[in-house]
């Protein structure tokens, strides 16, 4: 996949936390009543579980990517090496 396709998922992931955190953090702020700020702080568990899933799919995802890609190069810089030689013989 291509460098901008993950940069751009990586910056949704961004995004996403940074609004889950703003709609947290104003749920908190405005819970009147004990029976609010309960459900504002399961609303903080809920949220914080998404996020963390999402991180972790996203972490292997690329860990998974690099190595294949990483894997690839290899491949093609043994063929340069190996092409190099053959013509210096």
């Amino acid at each position: 996949m291509a460098w901008g396709a993950k940069l751009a998922i990586f910056l949704a992931h961004a995004v996403l936390f940074i609004v889950i955190a703003g709609a947290t953090l104003d749920a908190v702020t405005n819970a009147t009543t004990n029976e609010y700020l309960q459900n504002a702080i399961r609303l903080i568990g809920v949220n914080n579980f998404i996020v963390g899933i999402l991180s972790i799919v996203i972490t292997i995802w690329w860990f998974v990517d690099l190595f294949i890609t990483s894997s690839a190069v290899r491949k093609q810089n043994l063929e340069k090496i190996l092409k190099a030689i053959d013509e210096q013989a």
